[in-house]
């Protein structure tokens, strides 16, 4: 593997005396790198704040910052405290300064006057490391641009596949569905009971089917689509998914009580539609047979999140099964008894997820249960204006 030719490293020169920058110039010219001065240990950190070099060479005997108090300040900083440090010094120095320039960081001490050519080919192993290096990093973000280019396309070959196998799957369901109930509404003086009953069990096992297909494309399409994030008023929209919802909650005799006018979130309107429309679903759905639901939606602030809780009078869930029911396809109860596709839970929390929130649930069998969802909290409008050009990416 070699450096391009036209290659070029920084190189910081630290030394107090112009003379002595003049006189490592002359030495490291015929590297042709980029050769950086700086007059004093102060400077060289401010230097090392906005630019990367590939070695420092610092003067032991400087005023203020000498050279092993600036090394050690070199090694506290992030970018910098890998960077090879090679000291030099125009005195024969004690044993334990040169023992503290080595433990500041040196790879090297050198006295003056030293040969050229010593100087010169010490600096040049840093300097061929550091392209050598530089060249393996872009070779590895190149392979890593080939990775994800590759990963998209076969993602995009997955969602046509995956669309393509739905539309086909879900029209001898639609075709099911369909001619079960024309049997049940129009022939059913012609079917005896179990012959109704056959009817509504195809019908029943077509719809969930149908449902369980448009909820696993809908899964999916959660890990790849892009999103823009927006101020969103919770207060408003949880209202309008109760309005759509109010025949079921009407059948079921169910109340939702919101406890407080709810705060606008970062987010997006339809993954926001399907969190909270699966949360509320779920909290009338899993109730003990002949028990009226009773849910509470209330939110609570820390720091620049809030977290919207909705609590249920349900029949709950043991402590070992509150990771698990977010998992996709996981049930904990026979779909006979709570219908369903198992996919719902799993939708929040990637939907959350992809608003940079998280999702969780406090729950006892028998003593109903908590979900929570944790979102960032949108204060004013400067922030609402800035979040409709913030991009959302999983």
């Amino acid at each position: 593997m070699t450096a391009r030719a036209d290659s070029k490293v920084n190189i910081l020169l630290v030394d107090d005396q112009v003379h002595n920058l003049i006189a490592l110039e002359a030495v490291l010219g015929d590297l042709n790198q980029n050769l950086v001065r700086a007059h004093s240990g102060r400077e060289a950190l401010r230097r090392l704040r906005g630019d990367d070099f590939a070695v420092i060479i610092l003067d032991v005997r400087m005023p203020g910052l000498d050279g092993v108090d600036t090394a050690t300040l070199i090694r506290r900083m992030e970018r910098s405290k890998n960077k090879p440090i090679l000291f030099v010094t125009a005195l024969e120095p004690p044993p334990m300064q040169e023992f503290q320039a080595y433990a500041a960081g040196a790879v090297d001490y050198l006295l003056k006057p030293f040969r050229a050519e010593v100087l010169r080919s010490k600096v040049k192993v840093f300097v061929d490391l550091s392209l050598k290096s530089e060249q393996i990093r872009e070779q590895a973000e190149r392979l890593r641009l080939l990775e994800l280019r590759e990963q998209e396309r076969k993602i995009n070959e997955l969602d046509g596949f995956a669309s393509t196998v739905a539309h086909d799957l879900r029209a001898p369901l639609r075709s099911m569905a369909a001619f079960s109930e024309a049997l049940l509404l129009e022939h059913a003086t012609s079917l005896d009971p179990t012959g109704q009953d056959y009817a509504r069990r195809i019908h029943e096992s077509a719809k969930r089917m149908d449902r369980f297909i448009q909820d696993l494309l809908a899964y999916c399409r959660l890990s790849r689509e892009e999103f823009v994030l927006e101020s969103v008023d919770l207060d408003a929209m949880i209202r309008e998914i109760l309005a759509q919802m109010s025949p079921e909650l009407l059948e079921r005799r169910a109340c939702v009580n919101l406890a407080e006018p709810l705060p606008r979130v970062r987010g997006h309107r339809i993954l926001l539609t399907q969190i909270l429309t699966n949360l509320l679903s779920n909290a009338i759905k899993f109730i003990v047979p002949g028990t009226e639901p009773r849910i509470r939606v209330r939110s609570e602030r820390s720091g620049d999140a809030v977290r919207i809780w909705f609590e249920d009078n349900g029949i709950g869930i043991a402590a070992e099964h509150h990771e698990r029911i977010f998992r996709i396809f996981e049930r904990l109860n026979l779909p006979e008894r709570y219908p369903g596709t198992g996919i719902g839970l799993a939708i929040v929390r990637r939907a959350v997820e992809r608003l940079h929130g998280r999702a969780g649930v406090e729950s006892e069998p028998g003593k109903g249960s908590r979900f929570w969802i944790s979102l960032k909290r949108v204060e004013d409008a400067h922030e609402t204006d800035r979040l409709h050009h913030a991009v959302g990416r999983g």
